[in-house]
């Protein structure tokens, strides 16, 4: 299911920022729309501030951002509350320079030789109807263990003074990454299980929703879902209400949405044979349901950056 969902998804970007911090420093990073953020802690520790808290940064943590929110670092600094240090810091300049660099890396830096927080960053634009991302917390703060995360930021520094096929191996890189995230996420206890890859994963409807998403093309009636499940159909539109807060049919009709938007993006496919693969009853059909949902033609959206 993860996999399907990651696809889906429509994730573009890579690990693209190399950040070197020492001395006391403030970096502060913008809220972005529709974009996942991703910090991994090489060496060294710090702070993060966000929605008014203070988390402390460690060697081999990796900070998970999935709607992008406002956040900042700072210098790790005992028995200092965050407002004061953000304080006294935002009087001052904020001396970080922005390097691009060959490795095709981008560089901050405030020129302290003596680091105290070497980072890499990952960012990652998403489809607006990405499932896998709705309802996921502000930050997810994981510590991959070392035997997974230090091969991969081997492997990553290595890349950097490559020259041929770079990025192609750094954006796969950057995708291993996400999928050890999200695959800690859901192996990890839960309280409140809000996300919607939660409920999907959880839910007595795992199964069919697997199904579904591997095949969204097959004609699914309401009878044949049941039967799938071993329940009926009563008891099917039960489970959709309570477990996904929608009905067997609209799901599905979103699912098919989802791979035909991608398919608009990835394929040369024409749009009547999108609409035909995915089981809609015509291109017409098709073309109106489509936007409906996503606000612009199958046409317009093929053209669309």
């Amino acid at each position: 299911m993860l996999n399907k969902l990651i696809e889906l998804a429509q994730i573009q970007g890579s690990i693209d920022t190399e950040c070197r911090f020492g001395g006391n420093w403030l970096y502060s990073i913008p809220a972005i729309q529709n974009t996942a953020i991703i910090h991994i802690v090489r060496q060294g520790k710090g702070w993060l501030y966000l929605n008014h808290k203070k988390i402390p940064l460690n060697q081999g943590d990796v900070i998970f951002f999935p709607n992008g929110s406002a956040h900042q670092l700072f210098h790790f600094q005992e028995n200092t509350s965050a407002n004061q240090i953000l304080e006294k810091q935002s009087k001052r300049k904020q001396e970080i320079t922005t390097i691009k660099q060959n490795t095709g890396l981008t560089l901050k830096t405030n020129h302290i030789q003596q680091l105290n927080l070497n980072l890499f960053c990952a960012h990652f634009t998403y489809s607006e109807h990405a499932d896998l991302f709705i309802q996921l917390p502000d930050f997810i703060h994981l510590n991959i263990e070392q035997l997974l995360l230090e091969p991969l930021l081997n492997l990553l520094e290595q890349e950097k003074i490559q020259n041929v096929g770079q990025m192609k191996v750094i954006n796969a890189l950057s995708e291993v990454l996400l999928i050890y995230i999200f695959r800690n996420y859901l192996n990890a206890q839960h309280d409140n299980i809000s996300a919607r890859i939660l409920q999907w994963n959880t839910s007595k409807l795992s199964q069919l929703i697997h199904a579904i998403l591997k095949s969204p093309e097959h004609k699914w009636s309401l009878e044949e879902m049941a039967s799938f499940l071993h329940c009926t159909r009563i008891q099917l539109i039960r489970l959709f209400k309570k477990d996904l807060h929608t009905t067997p049919h609209a799901f599905l009709l979103k699912i098919r949405l989802q791979h035909a938007s991608l398919l608009l993006k990835t394929s040369h496919l024409s749009i009547y044979n999108i609409a035909l693969n995915l089981g809609f009853q015509s291109e017409t059909h098709f073309g109106r349901v489509f936007k409906q949902h996503y606000s612009m033609t199958p046409h317009l959206y093929r053209n669309s950056d």
